[in-house]
């Protein structure tokens, strides 16, 4: 891999990591910081829980980075 194409490889990595922290800070604080017992009473809870479509999203994205990220590393 040559120095530029790391280069862009390094920053989409942040850039995404960025771009999901202020959209979970923006669209979750509140969920997030309440209870686990009330979360369910919520009305971000059909989108921001584990099986949720921005939740289950998130977990993908996730597991697509470390998986990238380990293969290009071996």
């Amino acid at each position: 891999m040559n120095k530029t194409l790391h280069q862009i490889y390094v920053a989409s990595f942040i850039l995404i990591s960025v771009m999901v922290t202020f959209f979970l800070a923006y669209n979750g604080y509140h969920y997030y910081s309440t209870p686990l017992d009330q979360r369910f009473f919520l009305p971000q809870n059909n989108m921001l829980k584990p099986s949720g479509i921005i939740g289950h999203g998130l977990g993908i994205i996730g597991s697509l980075m470390m998986i990238v990220g380990v293969g290009v590393y071996m």
